[in-house]
């Protein structure tokens, strides 16, 4: 073959995955000034999931748009009958939820000293594990703005106002849509058998022929109560429970999510409030546009290396109804009675 003749790579081919493969090597090792491919934007999006706690266990919808609809499709009611009956009308309950995703910065400066520093072998293992703790922190800052979102915080005073009013974060979508009678006040009491119980005891029957897939989503602090309040029995279940067995509130395995918060004021009397999620965690989407890019820039005047990443994210819960959440849960109240 002539050198001047040019390749075609067929569509489909295993050349064609050679050069894709040849392509995705961008991804959280290294920082490029590019506009990332879908490979590589899919390796990047993977790794910074698997970077945090409940977006590992969440939906994650990647999208190429910057809003749209994510359908839904669930059956209210039997689609069985006798067949000698002439009705045969079965409309299934089929509606979206809509999204919008919002921009977000994420961004640092070094100096250039402190790159020159930390080096050591070359300047592209600098950057490479500079890269790992930024993704890791990326990937915290998705799951913190997932969990306490607020898109009407008006105050950019601190780094946590400029990120949670990005977007709604599952807990504002509840408050907004979750109906009231699935929505629990402990009233400042905290983690007890009877709260789990509660919680249970709402959520609507039909969708507990998937309670093997529901959690208690809850931060470590109230799992860690739970834990003691099962250790001072005196049975084979404390001694487990000691030994760091965590015992699955009438089945149902906990999900410690560090990032939720425990310090929510409720009233004028709870600061140290927390909340406590029953549900399917794939009933909790996170939308993450696939339009990425990454930016590594040396600014000469301020002798700093600049590293920014833009991405689009919204958050969504597919079936308000599948879910039940206990709120003003204090870490220091008197056990739940109901």
């Amino acid at each position: 073959m002539d050198k001047d003749e040019k390749v075609v790579v067929v569509k489909g081919s295993l050349d064609e995955v050679r050069e894709q493969i040849r392509k995705a090597v961008v991804n959280s090792t290294n920082l490029p000034n590019v506009i990332l491919n879908r490979l590589q934007i899919d390796a990047f999006i993977d790794e910074t999931v698997d970077q945090s706690v409940l977006l590992k266990h969440i939906r994650i919808a990647k999208r190429k748009e910057p809003s749209g609809e994510i359908n839904r499709l669930y059956f209210d009611g039997p689609v069985t009958e006798d067949a000698t009956l002439a009705h045969t009308e079965r409309i299934p309950s089929e509606t979206y939820v809509q999204y919008d995703t919002k921009k977000l910065r994420s961004s640092f400066d070094l100096t250039s000293d402190f790159m020159e520093d930390i080096k050591a072998t070359s300047p592209a293992d600098a950057r490479k594990n500079i890269a790992k703790m930024f993704t890791a922190q990326i990937g915290n800052d998705m799951e913190q703005l997932s969990v306490e979102g607020d898109d009407s915080i008006a105050t950019s005073a601190t780094a946590s106002d400029r990120l949670l009013r990005a977007n709604d974060g599952f807990s504002q979508l509840m408050d907004d849509n979750l109906p009231a009678a699935q929505d629990i006040d402990a009233a400042g009491a905290s983690v007890s058998k009877k709260l789990f119980f509660d919680m249970l005891q709402r959520l609507p029957s039909k969708w507990k022929r998937a309670k093997p897939k529901f959690r208690y989503i809850l931060p470590p602090a109230l799992a860690e109560q739970w834990v003691y309040i099962i250790s001072e029995r005196s049975t084979p279940a404390g001694d487990s429970a000691m030994s760091g067995v965590t015992i699955k509130p009438f089945g149902v395995p906990l999900l410690e999510v560090p990032l939720m918060p425990t310090d929510l004021t409720y009233g004028t009397g709870v600061t140290d409030g927390a909340e406590i999620w029953l549900c399917d965690p794939k009933n909790l989407v996170a939308i993450i546009q696939r339009a990425i890019k990454w930016e590594w820039e040396r600014n000469p005047r301020g002798d700093t290396w600049e590293a920014t990443i833009h991405t689009r994210t919204d958050y969504l819960i597919e079936i308000e109804k599948a879910v039940v959440r206990a709120k003003n849960v204090s870490l220091t109240g008197s056990a739940y009675t109901g």
